[in-house]
């Protein structure tokens, strides 16, 4: 669904597609491709291991597994500490109780705008990537079903609604 071939398919069942495009989101954020990694990592060094006899190939299945690993680890590293970072931010917008402003329910946030937001409230500048991860694990909706504002055009990029910010202040850690 996520890259179907025909696009008239994945368009007929629009709630099949968020769902798809919801789960896969393990595969696209730096902590899920770490433990992605890992895993496969894991699963063909101990069947490298257990299938081959020979020397060589037991040297190949650490070489080439170890290096497999190591990149996983370091995704899930660099995932963590940005999901450590987005979970201060959020700690910050919590203790200061800015979602308990005044908020029009169907206002939605641009990436700029939530940049913006924690930066005000907690002195936390986001990149661009970075961005585009946090609209993803926080957004509820995909943009595509998002209705745009009074005189605004359909938007182009992930939108966060207020009850998606209420919802991830008063949630758990979200992983990125």
């Amino acid at each position: 669904m996520l890259d179907c071939p025909l696009p008239g398919i994945a368009n007929r069942f629009p709630d099949l597609k968020f769902a798809v495009d919801r789960y896969a989101a393990l595969f696209v954020r730096d902590t899920g491709k770490g433990i992605v990694f890992i895993f496969l990592s894991c699963t063909l060094f101990a069947s490298m291991w257990v299938n081959m006899t020979s020397a060589f190939f037991h040297f190949l299945a650490v070489v080439f597994n170890l290096f497999a690993f190591c990149i996983g680890a370091g995704a899930l590293a660099i995932g963590i500490i940005k999901s450590q970072k987005l979970n201060k931010a959020k700690d910050d917008l919590r203790r200061q109780g800015v979602m308990n402003q005044n908020f029009p329910e169907d206002k939605v946030f641009t990436p700029q705008e939530f940049s913006h937001l924690t930066n005000t409230y907690g002195g936390y500048s986001w990149d661009e990537a970075e961005l585009k991860l946090i609209m993803q694990a926080l957004s509820t909706k995909p943009s595509w079903l998002l209705k745009p504002q009074r005189g605004q055009m359909q938007p182009q990029g992930q939108l966060l609604t207020v009850p998606d910010l209420r919802q991830w202040t008063n949630g758990g850690m979200v992983l990125l």
